[in-house]
Parts: structure tokens; sequence; C-alpha cells
């Protein structure tokens, strides 16, 4: 098999779109907002056995990596699925991945879930109005001027994890195996009652108790260095 076997394709929802659901298996996904007037979808597949299925029902968008490539083409040719929307979602947001990297930004959703195995996981300007979750196992996960109106929980297993202005209307989880916790929260630190845990390494933090909202970081080797706005 060679990368020929591969063309770009694209895709443009016929109807509203109010949630989308992406479960991929190897590649790179991008999920932005842009000046569109549908919601639209680029995407590499072969035309005598396509990988992916591109659905529309009840206002969500599906899109499902049917079967994994050829071994010796896993890593070889790994394509870019880009997914631009016209505007906010007022469903959820799901992504899952097993291998590549996952970028979303300007981007408002009722609900926001991120899964992935392996690759970089990068979130900028995202709202979510409701929880905001990002599974990670291996691979750096950074939220730059991310809002979520209920709880935050990033969890990581080898790969720092950085946040930049993290905006959170209830508790915020950040866990790690391996790496480091850094960047800044938004709001006083009295807002917090804060839990910090490192085995191996330094924190920043002290474990408090004066807010009404939940601060829990904890990482087993690496370093914290989170500081509030205020």
């Amino acid at each position: 098999m060679t990368d020929d076997l591969f063309e770009k394709k694209s895709y443009t929802c016929r109807n509203e779109v109010k949630s989308i659901s992406i479960r991929e298996i190897t590649g790179e996904i991008v999920v932005q907002k842009d000046n569109v007037d549908h919601v639209t979808v680029s995407y590499y597949d072969r035309d005598d056995e396509p990988d992916y299925e591109i659905k529309e029902s009840d206002g969500e968008l599906s899109i499902i990596r049917k079967k994994r490539i050829h071994l010796f083409n896993f890593d070889i040719f790994r394509h870019t699925m880009t997914v631009t929307i016209p505007g906010d979602l007022e469903g959820e947001l799901n992504i899952t991945n097993k291998s590549g990297s996952i970028q979303i930004s300007r981007i408002s959703a009722k609900k926001v879930a991120i899964d992935n195995v392996t690759g970089n996981i990068r979130l900028e300007d995202v709202v979510s109005k409701d929880d905001l979750t990002v599974n990670n196992t291996s691979g750096s996960v950074t939220l730059e001027n991310v809002k979520a109106d209920e709880d935050v929980d990033v969890s990581n297993t080898t790969g720092r994890i950085e946040v930049d202005r993290l905006k959170c209307g209830g508790n915020i989880s950040l866990r790690n195996v391996t790496g480091s916790i850094s960047g800044t929260i938004d709001g006083k630190k009295s807002d917090y009652s804060v839990s910090t845990k490192v085995v191996t390494g330094s924190s920043s933090l002290e474990n408090s108790s004066p807010g009404k909202k939940k601060l829990k970081v904890s990482t087993t080797t690496g370093s914290i260095k989170l500081s509030f706005t205020e």
C-alpha cells in the first residue's frame, strides 16, 4: 500500500449540527470555528475500501473510522482530519483517538470530552457550558484560555499538563503520573479548597481549605507550578 491510495475528501453537512462525535484510530484531528456556511469535514480516505463512516442524525454529526489501516502503513501515512464549524454547538463535542494529536480552537459546546491514547492535546479558546474532560496516556496536554461552567477534569500518564488562564465554575482536577503541571488559574486561591500531592518533585501549592470549589492537583514524578490571576 502507498500513500497514493489515500485521496483528500470533503463532506459538507446538509442539516444543522448541534453535536459532534469523532472516533478515530490513527490520525491528527483538528476542530475549529471559521467563516463557513455549514459544518465541513476535510479528511483522507480510499475509494476502493473507505475507512470512514460519516452520518448525520437528529442534529448529531458522527464520524467513525471503521477499521485500521495495515500495520506497515500505520505511522508512515498519518493524515489530518479537519472539522470546521460556523458557530457554537448546542450539544456535546466528543472525541476519541488512539494515536495522533488533537487540536480544538475557538469552539463553544454544551459539554467537551476528549479521550486519547498517544499524542498531544491542545485546546485554545474553548468554552464548555457544562463539564470539560480530557484524558490522555502519552503526550502533552495544553489548555489555553479555556472555560468550563462546571467541572474540569484533566488526567495524563506521561507528559506535561499546562493551563493558561483556566476558568472554571466548579471543581478542578489535574492529575499526572510522569510529568509536570504548570500554568495559571483564573481567580483567587481563596476561591478553592486546595489538595496537592507530589511523590518525587516539588509543588508551589499548599493544602488549604478556605474556598467552596475544590482544586486537586497531583503528579507522581514532576513538579507542580500553578498560580492564580488574582
